[in-house]
Formats: structure tokens, sequence, C-alpha cells
């Protein structure tokens, strides 16, 4: 108040105040490039050999205030570069047992990604099973299918948003496994674990494993082997032969697989996509349309079985009245369903 001081005292506070200003605001320092050169490869090995990994220190989930948004920090760094490399997709695992507020955390940092770099993909690495840490009451149903499912919900069924499913050695039922085959999965990761030592000494997949991975092929992910090799390979093969029986068996498991049919390939890039309506009354179609839909023998087969059932309903009453039945379509296009109306009479009689 008298002016008489040197301000000292009021310096070390504002010093201070400063000093636990900065301590708050999040800053990443790399003191060394976190991955290496984008000239290391080819842009075309880039887009198509390589699967990035999120940094595992990375925890968007993490309780503390200032490691959370450091990690924040990092983690949109690294989703940046991995999209300016043009990644086939980067792994995130998913947080499992945690609080709820630090999932919904988790979810928003994802959906910030995909919203910030629109040709970035993430597969959020999701365990089959909870590991044997985590306590199956802090999870709904005990199911990590329910994570999954929480998170999709949060980032809106974002398209460029799949799964990198982890196969142990213990599966869950089978009600629980058919769930995932309707999910985006872009990745199996089989665990060295999941298989099991055939008499000769070589890795092979239980039948149940075998069922689940079969269930697969035909949505075409990726595969991959993670986790270490079990001792008595790791100690008596190189690294890269011993994984490699791993990737011989499972290459020669999908050969084994019957090829697909000649609609089923054609419906393949359509699989999982939703496609608008086309209006084949209200305008005038190309012929390659109407080839398209020809491809559907299911559903012709089904016209022509509803229009059998329903000539041979009204057969007697139409005889009784000395009438024939007929029948009008509308929208004949190619000809298909006159083809279906004709085959249906023959065999209604």
């Amino acid at each position: 108040a008298n002016g008489g001081g040197d301000g000292s005292d009021a310096n070390g506070a504002a010093t201070a105040a400063a000093g636990a200003a900065a301590a708050s605001v999040p800053s990443i320092v790399r003191k060394e490039p976190f991955t290496r050169s984008d000239l290391e490869l080819a842009s075309g090995e880039w887009m198509t050999c390589v699967i990035g990994k999120i940094s595992p220190w990375i925890r968007l989930d993490s309780p503390h205030p200032l490691a959370r948004a450091n990690a924040e920090l990092a983690f949109m760094q690294e989703v940046e570069y991995a999209a300016f490399l043009s990644l086939r997709a980067v792994l995130v695992p998913l947080p499992i047992g945690g609080a709820s507020a630090a999932a919904a955390n988790f979810g928003r940092c994802i959906n910030a990604a995909l919203l910030a770099f629109p040709n970035a993909h993430i597969w959020i690495r999701v365990p089959l099973r909870l590991p044997d840490a985590v306590p199956v009451a802090s999870v709904k149903n005990g199911d990590p299918w329910e994570l999954w499912n929480a998170l999709r919900t949060l980032c809106d069924s974002h398209p460029h948003l799949g799964v990198a499913l982890e196969v142990g050695d213990s599966l869950p039922s089978a009600a629980l496994l058919q769930r995932w085959v309707a999910e985006p999965v872009r990745l199996v990761l089989l665990s060295t674990s999941a298989f099991q030592e055939n008499r000769r000494g070589f890795p092979v997949l239980s039948r149940q494993h075998q069922q689940l991975v079969a269930s697969m092929f035909p949505f075409r992910p990726h595969f991959a082997l993670c986790h270490r090799l079990p001792a008595k390979v790791f100690e008596t093969q190189p690294i890269g032969k011993g994984y490699r029986q791993y990737v011989d068996y499972v290459a020669h498991f999908f050969s084994k697989q019957p090829a697909m049919s000649d609609s089923e390939a054609f419906a393949a890039p359509y699989r999982d996509f939703l496609m608008a309506p086309l209006q084949p009354l209200a305008h005038h179609l190309e012929s390659h349309t109407y080839e398209t839909f020809e491809r559907d023998a299911t559903k012709y087969a089904c016209y022509t079985e509803a229009l059998r059932a329903a000539l041979s309903d009204k057969r007697s009453a139409l005889r009784a009245q000395r009438r024939v039945a007929k029948v009008v379509v509308l929208g004949a296009g190619r000809g298909p369903l006159v083809r279906a109306v004709l085959s249906a009479a023959a065999e209604a009689g």
C-alpha cells in the first residue's frame, strides 16, 4: 500500500502461478522421430502392406487429466501421420474394465480422429473373451462385444471404424460368436495360444476354432498372428521359421474352403453397404442394372414359389368357373419375372 516494497513477493507468486499453469497445459516433446521416415517404403507399399499401431503408452482413458490430455495430443499426431502415409488402418486397443466416463472419452477421441482425417481407418483391437485380470462384473454381460457396441454407437457406426478381433485359446458360446459375424471385422488376430500341437508336432486349430475362422473367410478379413511362440518352438527354431508353421497352416486351411459361387462372388463388393433403392417403374434403367438384379437367384426362386402357391390355391375355384388366371407383371425388365410366372403356372397345373 505504501509502495515501499521491492515487489519480490508478488513476482514470486506470479512465477509460481505461471509454472503451475504451464504444468497443466498438455505438451508432447519428442526427442526423436516417433516412427520411420515415409521414404522407407514406396507409397503403394505403405498403402497395401502396412497396418499401423498406436504407441502403447497412449491412454485415452487415463483418469489423470494431464496424462489424458497428452495422450490425446499424441494420438491425433499418430493418426494424422498414418493418414498422411495412407496406411490401410491403425490399430487401437479397446480399454476394458475402466470407468464409463473414461470409455466415453475414448469414444470421443476415436470419433474426433475419424472426422478430422476422412481417409483414416481405425480398427479397434477387441479380445474375444475378457482377460483373466478383468473382473467379469466390470463389463456388461461379461462380453467384450458390449464394449465394442457402445463404442460403435458413440461413433455413429462410422464406415471407417472396424474391429481387429483377437482370438485366444478359449472361445465363448456359439451364440456370442455369431454376434461377431455381423460386425465389421477387418482383422482376425490369431494368438499362438489358440493353436494345438498335432501328432506330428505342427500347430493346428481346434474344431471350434476352425468353425470360427471358416465363418470369417467369406467376409475377407485380414489374418495375423499375435503373441509369442511356445517355449518349445522358440527354443528350437528361428523366430521366422517358427511363425511360418502357423502361417502355412492358416493358408492351407483357407485353401480347403469351397469356392464362392458366381452369385456370391458378384455380390461380395456390395456386402454390408447401404444402397439407394432403384425405381424401375419411375426410371429407365440400363441393361447392366437389370443384369445385376437378375443375379439374385434367391429372389426369383421366392417369386416363383409364391406364384405357384397362389395359383395352386385358386386352381379349383378357377376351374369350377371355367376361368383362366391372369397375371400382370409390372416392370418386367428383361423377362425373368415373366419366366417365373410361366414356370409357376406350369408347376401349378
